[in-house]
């Protein structure tokens, strides 16, 4: 019987590269390297937070003010001020579908929020721009109240909504760059998506339509 045995092949690289080539090939994968660094970091540039700030500071200053004028956890007062009511609703306070993204019931509530909003905000408005962030926040602000007015007649506020619009807008960022979301923020996002949620289910009076 025949014996195969594999045939060396020995390759000079010096005779298919020379010096030149070498540096020229090392050259143009750094200048990939760059390029794609470059474009990952374009991608959380495209706003600097600034409504982020705008929407803390408002929503801070309401509380204060509901504070003095009766306090954030007195019914009569967050009516006043514009929470979520369904009667008022029905008789065409249509206002009322955006008022509660900016009212918080008590200072735990407000607290809760602004800290998501703090962490979050700045990236959403970083990838999306300062537009769209507004866009993201109100409709999603605007369609947690919906949900709550179809779902639940008791009186609420609160920006928890417009919060998770912001959590939605991440996984469809993490849907279009699913390698650059997992290496960035992925995990994180996940675990505080799910920390919300069993929150939120756990937790006695929280509006979890909205």
């Amino acid at each position: 019987s025949l014996i195969k045995k594999p045939i060396p092949i020995s390759i000079d690289i010096e005779q298919e590269y020379d010096l030149q080539d070498i540096l020229n090939l090392k050259q143009t994968t750094l200048e990939f390297l760059v390029k794609k660094a470059q474009q990952e970091k374009a991608i959380f540039q495209k706003g600097k937070p600034r409504f982020t700030y705008v929407f803390l500071v408002a929503q801070i200053v309401i509380l204060l003010f509901m504070e003095l004028m009766g306090g954030s956890t007195n019914s009569a007062t967050l009516i006043k001020f514009g929470a979520k009511f369904n009667p008022l609703m029905l008789e065409g306070e249509w206002w009322r579908f955006f008022t509660p993204i900016f009212l918080h019931i008590g200072f735990l509530h407000l607290f809760m929020n602004s800290l998501a909003l703090f962490y979050m905000g700045p990236l959403v408005e970083r990838i999306f721009g300062n537009v769209r962030f507004v866009l993201i926040y109100l409709f999603a602000g605007f369609l947690g109240t919906l949900a709550s007015f179809v779902t639940n007649p008791n009186l609420s506020a609160g920006a928890s909504g417009a919060i998770f619009g912001c959590f939605g807008a991440l996984l469809y960022f993490g849907v279009v760059y699913p390698k650059l979301f997992f290496r960035t923020m992925g995990a994180n996002i996940l675990f505080v998506i799910g920390l919300n949620l069993v929150f939120g289910f756990t937790v006695q009076g929280i509006d979890n339509a909205g």
